[in-house]
């Protein structure tokens, strides 16, 4: 697999764009493939956007209401420019009244005036408004008139901006030359019909370039960042037929569409992904010019420290502990393996504190808030979501003098640690996470594939200290990763360990919120405990046991804009918010309609938040990932989606919990998802077919 200056397409579906500020777009059918828009190019004032023809101000079946979404408009043409400039999110400041001013002072000449920086705009308007006006004019307009163009194709609106956010100086005439290009966006009979309506024929390259790319796309969204040729050629039948499958993958290829490697096929940005990663993972390892630097520590040094730090924790260190934290500081990139309990904490506070005594720069980050919140607590240094750190460090590249830590690593989709690498390029990278949990949400399985690849250097802890051995948590846990199901003691009240009730889904909810008056009647704290389900359908899953729970006292204040949750009902934030720093997965509390605490983080709500926010009395397994209570209460049913209830799944719940684990329902459901093969194993990725 040689990608040696390769360009690859950023397609916001699979969660590629934008990627950093550095990326640009990929090559097929002789057409660039679109990127996120950076920087701002030259003002183009020829024919386009603002110059109509006589009959486009007639239309009125407008499909999608875009700010400047529509193919043409019934006003004038005056007025079709002052709603372009009011309404343009990158004209800051500008508004209705400034922009019929900018109309009526420059009329036909004020695209010549913006493109020439006319001193007499700043008359009209703030000087900040007019460099932003200056700046991003040409994005702003192209991407307006790829909003027309796809309007006319009636492309949804929400998706429609998106296109125009990542493709705005892709232009329309792009599209207009390869509709196909769109198979980044939308489905396939979606791009087909485009394209067929435009004559494009059967055994077109660029129709089947665009077949093939979708089959790739479908298994990037399942996780795989591989899949085999014949697997590919086999899908293809019913997109272009048996006849033309071979040729579809020769011109996917040929077009760079696709990445061959081993006998399969990668899309173009996951294969860069991979590859830029195995590069960084497996550079020389020991750089001599850290010593002359300073940046390592003499042997008698780094004995005083570690004899320092287990005097303040209480506990020595294991011989594998030692060689984790002294491998991170003679070598360039590590991954650190460690199942549940096995000192990963302890292993990252005494990197933190020996990089900080050899002049290092620390960056400490996880996935979710909750679990950058919670290593802060353990290690005592600051660190932050993986999503801050990489809009922080946008367009950066840190010099050798700072340590990336990234815990919770299995979590990390590929695209998000490419993120990272980019930005660390030349830093120390560490990467410590549990290679028996499940893998990320998005595409790719980087850490488990890493943690198998010749050539990285890893160190795997392998001693269990988190839970006490007496509570029998990690024992089952450790079967778990082997496929073995232990017989589990009843549930019998409050007790340490891994217990069994069997209840029939219908009664799940009822049992659930009877085991938790146990656990308060035994002075458990409800932040302490917490129900976590595989599914989120059916009586025993997320949805309806949340609805249980939170109706067990109806006469509370509802969340404003809204009727499904109530004050004092504890809440989970799905999406980002950078802005308030809230991260997909952030957990708190409903305070009142209008306000919320998320991990101490008091932040208001309006109505337009209610979308982003559900009730978290249970949880899925994936959103508890990162996070730790003393109880934790699995509900498991044979009627649930079996081929999703996988052997990770499990571990990853029981080992959320410190001291005890309740598994309600039927214990037949837990033995065979244990015995299934764990998701992270099932993925395809062409790190692994590269080794």
């Amino acid at each position: 697999m040689s990608l040696s200056g390769a360009k690859f397409c950023v397609r916001s579906r699979a969660a590629f764009a934008p990627i950093d500020g550095n990326s640009t777009g990929s090559l097929s059918m002789e057409v660039e493939r679109p990127a996120a828009k950076r920087g701002h190019g030259p003002i183009d004032i020829g024919p386009g956007l603002f110059q109509l023809e006589a009959e486009e101000g007639k239309r009125t079946d407008m499909r999608n209401d875009f700010v400047f979404g529509e193919r043409l408009f019934e006003q004038s043409s005056k007025a079709n420019i002052i709603r372009f400039l009011a309404g343009e999110k990158m004209f800051h400041g500008i508004g209705n009244v400034r922009a019929s001013k900018l109309v009526e002072k420059f009329g036909a000449g004020l695209l010549s005036a913006i493109a020439k920086r006319d001193p007499g705009i700043l008359n009209l308007i703030p000087e900040d408004a007019a460099i932003a006006l200056f700046e991003n004019f040409a994005d702003a307009a192209a991407g307006a008139e790829l909003a027309m163009y796809l309007d006319t194709l009636g492309v949804d609106k929400w998706l429609g901006r998106k296109v125009v956010d990542a493709w705005g100086q892709l232009g329309v005439r792009r599209l207009q030359s390869n509709p196909y290009l769109l198979i980044s966006w939308l489905d396939w009979k979606k791009v087909d019909a485009i394209g067929r309506s435009v004559g494009i024929g059967p055994s077109n390259p660029k129709r089947l370039c665009a077949a093939c790319e979708h089959v790739l796309y479908v298994r990037l969204n399942q996780g795989h960042t591989w899949t085999s040729v014949a697997d590919v050629k086999k899908r293809l039948v019913a997109l272009v037929g048996q006849e033309l499958s071979a040729e579809a993958v020769a011109a996917c290829v040929d077009n760079h569409g696709a990445i061959s490697n081993d006998n399969g096929l990668q899309p173009y940005g996951a294969a860069v992904m991979e590859q830029f990663t195995l590069n960084q993972a497996c550079a020389l390892q020991l750089d001599q010019e850290d010593l002359f630097d300073g940046l390592m520590m003499p042997e008698s040094d780094f004995d005083r420290h570690v004899r320092e730090i287990e005097s303040q924790q209480g506990f020595g260190f294991t011989e594998m502990q030692l060689t984790a934290v002294r491998s991170a500081l003679e070598n360039r990139f590590n991954v650190f393996a460690g199942y549940a309990g096995s000192g990963k904490t302890s292993v990252l506070r005494a990197v933190c504190g020996l990089a900080e005594a050899c002049g290092l720069k620390i960056h400490l980050m996880a996935l979710s808030g909750r679990a950058a919140k919670r290593i802060t607590e353990a290690t005592g240094y600051p660190s932050s979501t993986i999503a801050r750190f990489t809009r922080d460090n946008r367009g950066k590249e840190l010099e050798r003098a700072n340590l990336i830590l990234i815990d919770e690593a299995s979590m990390v989709d590929l695209p998000d640690l490419y993120r990272i690498l980019r930005i660390g390029t030349k830093a120390k990278v560490c990467l410590i996470g549990d290679p028996a949990q499940l893998p990320p949400i998005g595409f790719g399985a980087p850490f488990s594939n890493l943690v198998e690849y010749p050539g990285v250097q890893r160190v795997v802890l392998d001693k269990v200290h988190r839970q006490d051995e007496t509570t029998g948590i990690p024992t089952i846990a450790k079967n778990i990763r082997y496929g073995i199901s232990d017989e589990l003691e009843r549930y019998a009240g409050v007790k340490d360990g891994v217990q069994y009730l069997r209840v029939s889904q219908e009664r799940a909810p009822q049992a659930i919120f009877e085991i938790g008056k146990d656990f308060a009647k035994a002075g458990c704290n409800r932040d302490d405990m917490q129900i976590i389900a595989p599914v989120k359908g059916g009586d025993g899953g997320v949805n309806n046991i949340n609805r249980f729970m939170s109706s067990l006292r109806p006469a509370r204040e509802f969340i404003i804009g809204s009727e499904a949750i109530r004050v004092g009902d504890p809440i989970v934030y799905l999406s980002t918010d950078q802005d308030r720093d809230l991260r997909n997965g952030s957990l708190g509390r409903l305070l009142k309609p209008d306000l919320a605490d998320f991990e101490g983080n008091v932040v208001s709500l309006s109505a337009d938040d209610v979308e982003n926010i559900d009730l978290a009395y249970c949880l899925t397994v994936h959103k508890s990932q990162g996070s730790q209570w003393d109880r934790v209460i699995v509900p498991l049913f044979s009627s649930t989606r079996t081929s999703f209830v996988e052997r990770s799944l499990i571990y990853t719940a029981i080992t959320r919990a410190a001291k005890q684990v309740v598994i309600v329902g039927e214990y037949d459901a837990y033995a065979k998802a244990i015995r299934s093969e764990t998701a992270a194993n099932k993925r395809q990725s062409g790190i692994i077919a590269h080794g």
